[in-house]
């Protein structure tokens, strides 16, 4: 039995209420996979950076050299050398990305 002076929510603001839910989930969504997008790209670049670290470590005497890793679902191709300038690099490059470091 419901007594006369219980109230619950009227349409209005339960469509009010919805409304906002929807408003922050459309705002919210796009943002998270566009993180979730960056997260996976840096995580890639840092993997990347770890194999061809670990690779120069291994082959540290040759003056030239490139290899291939394969992590994940992910192929890195390494390499490293002398430039024109007679200054160090290293590269990892990705189907996606490709990142050098050079002798200062």
């Amino acid at each position: 039995m419901v007594s006369k002076n219980e109230k619950g929510f009227t349409l209005l603001e339960s469509l009010l209420s919805l409304t906002i839910v929807v408003l922050l989930a459309q705002w919210l969504f796009p943002l998270m996979f566009h993180m979730a997008i960056k997260l996976e790209n840096g995580s890639k670049e840092g993997t990347g950076m770890r194999l061809l670290y670990e690779e120069l470590q291994e082959h540290f005497v040759q003056k030239n050299g490139n290899a291939q890793r394969k992590e994940g679902n992910t192929d890195y191709q390494l390499y490293w050398g002398e430039n024109e300038k007679s200054k160090q690099f290293a590269c990892v490059q990705t189907s996606e990305t490709k990142r050098c470091l050079e002798e200062q």
